[in-house]
């Protein structure tokens, strides 16, 4: 932390998580500087692992700050930082003493990070690019009883640990606030790098996964060659074609033939199964498509009315108010 206003030839760096505010600013040479500030509701943050990254780009000014590898806000600034002494993590320069709370996995770099660097540190990959970057870096997962914090960089930037508790880090590296798996991504890790794999179904890096339509080859889905392929997210659907009975992953053809309700061949007719479907032909002796059939004479009509019957038999005979006996079951005209 700073105070405004101060003369010394160095500046004092504020990078400091308050209960409404991040802050990322410093003083020094200029009485006046401006804070860049990112703020959220008292308490949201407690209990929560957040990832911050500052960075400070000397020929444009701006300073950014990140909170989960997203780009929080851009502030153009009047100053430029110019600072040596002592570089301190999680202590309060103006009433000395630590931070309330935890710090974690501290970067120093020699340049200003650029989105892309963010992402790929936020992920657990590190500057794959340009290794040569990293200035310092904190782990605090050595022995709890050390004071050492030793610097996993390389570089020997180790430092010595005061009024704090050194504790092992547990947190879990794929919880939902410390990485960016797509949400249908399965996050695992490994020595603190983070891998996401895409479900079944999907297609991507793991940071994207996007639906695969399974319908589009006969080689990406399990449908039978007589059912219907439906792509849904994340999956697909098999359904036979009509005609065809099964789960979809098997269809069999159906013998309508077994059943009359399942046809609609005439009383006269023979029902022939098919695949898929079925064949009526009117028997021996009547004529039609065997869904309708006649004997020569009469078609034979199930839905005539007696009354309707009466009139056609009179009509056939010639005869007016003399009719020839008429076998009638239920309401079918069956012979004259």
């Amino acid at each position: 932390a700073c105070r405004y206003g101060e003369t010394a030839d160095g500046q004092y760096l504020q990078i400091q998580a308050m209960n409404t505010y991040f802050i990322f600013s410093w003083c020094g040479r200029s009485a006046v500087e401006d804070d860049t500030k990112v703020t959220y509701p008292a308490g949201s943050e407690d209990g929560i692992w957040t990832h911050w990254v500052v960075t400070f780009d000397v020929s444009s000014r701006e300073r950014k700050v990140y909170k989960n590898s997203r780009s929080a806000i851009t502030h153009v600034v009047r100053n430029e930082f110019i600072g040596y002494g002592v570089f301190t993590v999680g202590y309060s320069k103006i009433d000395l003493r630590p931070t309330a709370g935890q710090v974690d996995d501290v970067f120093v770099y020699r340049e200003a990070l650029l989105a892309p660097d963010v992402s790929s540190i936020y992920s657990g990959q590190g500057l794959t690019v340009r290794p040569w970057s990293l200035l310092l870096f904190l782990r605090f997962e050595d022995s709890a009883d050390s004071s050492v914090a030793e610097d996993s960089s390389g570089n020997g930037n180790a430092g010595t640990i005061v009024g704090a508790t050194k504790e092992a880090c547990q947190k879990n590296p794929c919880s939902a606030s410390l990485h960016q798996c797509n949400i249908h991504a399965t996050c695992s890790s490994a020595n603190d790098v983070v891998s996401c794999v895409c479900p079944s179904g999907y297609g991507g890096d793991g940071w994207v996964c996007s639906n695969v339509n399974e319908c589009i080859s006969p080689t990406s889905n399990n449908c039978d060659a007589n059912a219907v392929c439906s792509d849904a997210e994340g999956s697909f659907t098999c359904t036979c074609k009509p005609g065809y009975d099964g789960d979809g992953v098997y269809c069999a053809s159906r013998n309508e033939c077994l059943s009359p309700s399942a046809n609609d061949c005439h009383v006269f007719a023979t029902c022939t199964d098919t695949e898929s479907s079925f064949l009526c032909t009117c028997d021996e002796g009547y004529e039609g498509d065997g869904t309708h059939c006649s004997n020569g004479r009469l078609l034979v009509a199930m839905s005539q009315t007696v009354e309707e019957m009466v009139r056609l038999e009179k009509h056939i005979l010639g005869l007016e108010g003399f009719l020839v006996g008429i076998l009638l079951v239920g309401a079918c005209l069956l012979a004259w």
